[in-house]
């Protein structure tokens, strides 16, 4: 159980300022603010910088000597390790995932989301029949997070083949794309099934890295089941559990913004997320999944000789 950060508490109280108050002075979220005091979490240098600034004190008169690393050297003792580094707990990851959320989305996002330029489409009636031209049309990037229980729901045969035909052409035009699996649930067979999927996809030539990190979902705005962003012109947030699965398109700069830096600080970052080959030599991989990543590959590789979408519909 963290320490609560009693001197930045003290000195809130001695200036009578709010919890809410003191983070709308130091321009960061309630939340974010509160997991201080809690001593859950620890600001980030630049904001570290900024409550010094507010509160006219030093980061060790506000509590925050230890500052970032202490936070990271606590959550990591006793924790496994992997090639001689010590891994993150599951309560400390979320804090970090925090920390990246309350970085790079507004303070009312909720508000601004419902008031936000948003198109609606039904996601096998409407959207399959147009995502692929869009993604054809990718010229700086495509960015996409995938939850391990919508792998086996969010397109048929078809469409899935039709859209890995799209993604080839898109690497074969150097147009970088990343993926990250987000490995999101407790069942091995769903675990197992999105690592055959990344591996595949990596293969290919896509980039791409694993998250382990249960509730992750719960943690995100919106609360999506799969989103992607598509260059610099639109999000997709896309939700399969309700009666129609459908697609919400973000056109607003503010939010393509907010998700594109959002997905990148994750990608980025080694605590949360790990290549696939660190990700393979965590789990024991039978041979059935081998043979199932040989039958994908060999799929793949007779796309790559199919000329086009219309070709492949006619094979089917």
């Amino acid at each position: 159980m963290p320490e609560p950060n009693q001197k930045l508490q003290i000195a809130r109280r001695e200036r009578h300022w709010s919890q809410e108050q003191a983070a709308a002075i130091i321009n960061i979220d309630r939340k974010t603010y509160i997991r201080w005091e809690r001593g859950q979490s620890f600001p980030q240098p630049k904001l570290l910088d900024a409550a010094c600034k507010a509160f006219g004190m030093s980061a060790a008169a506000l509590g925050f000597n230890g500052g970032l690393e202490s936070a990271i050297t606590d959550d990591q003792a006793g924790l496994h390790t992997q090639n001689g580094l010590a891994a993150p707990s599951h309560m400390s990851k979320l804090t970090l995932l925090q920390d990246i959320i309350d970085r790079n989305f507004a303070r009312n996002i909720t508000d601004d989301f419902l008031s936000a330029n948003i198109k609606t489409m039904g996601f096998r009636d409407e959207w399959q029949f147009v995502v692929n031209n869009l993604v054809a049309e990718e010229k700086t990037g495509l960015r996409a997070m995938v939850f391990d229980v919508e792998l086996t729901r969010w397109c048929n045969p078809i469409a899935g083949q039709v859209y890995m035909m799209t993604n080839m052409d898109l690497l074969r035009r150097k147009v970088p794309v990343k993926r990250i699996f987000i490995l999101n649930s407790i069942d091995a067979r769903l675990r197992m099934n999105t690592l055959m999927n990344a591996y595949v996809h990596h293969k290919l030539g896509i980039d791409v890295k694993i998250c382990n990190l249960p509730n992750f979902q719960e943690s995100i705005p919106f609360k999506p089941d799969m989103f992607s962003v598509h260059d610099n012109l639109f999000v997709t947030l896309y939700y399969f559990s309700g009666e129609k699965s459908i697609a919400n398109l973000l056109l607003d700069d503010a939010h393509i913004l907010e998700f594109l830096s959002f997905y990148d600080e994750i990608f980025a970052d080694d605590r949360l997320c790990m290549s696939i080959d660190t990700a393979l030599a965590r789990y024991h991989c039978s041979e059935s999944f081998w043979s199932s990543i040989k039958m994908q590959l060999d799929m793949l590789k007779a796309l790559e000789k199919v000329g086009s979408v219309t070709e492949l519909a006619r094979k089917h």
